[in-house]
Parts: structure tokens; sequence; C-alpha cells
């Protein structure tokens, strides 16, 4: 997902070492992020994809957990 990307790019910027995780597969959404901090855009992605997220040693996941 390109929103996930984005944000462990810009997370990696402060402190390197977080990736993406597991990522739900669905078409592409627009997203508009205004002023808005990492972990705030985090749950905005998690909830325009209809999932939940999850940060596990710095590597983000954006699914539904079994």
């Amino acid at each position: 997902d390109k929103h996930l990307k984005m944000l462990v790019d810009n997370l990696n910027e402060r402190d390197e070492g977080c990736s993406v995780g597991d990522c739900v597969d669905s078409v592409e959404k627009f997203i508009s992020y205004n002023y808005t901090n990492c972990l705030d855009a985090l749950c905005q992605i998690a909830v325009e994809f209809e999932t939940e997220s999850e940060i596990i040693n710095k590597v983000i996941h954006l699914c539904r957990w079994c």
C-alpha cells in the first residue's frame, strides 16, 4: 500500500529501522493529510481501508488479524 510506504519513509527520516509488514490488498484510495502526525495518519489509513493496524518492533502491519 502506497500510504503505508509513505508513512514508513517519513518515520525512517527521523529514526531508521521502520518497515512495512503485512498489508491489505485493496484498490488505491485518496487520503488527505493536513497537519497530521504519523500515528493519526496510520489510524486514518486503517479506517479508510476498513482494517486494523499494529506495530511490532518497528514493523507496521495494516490488516485484520485472525
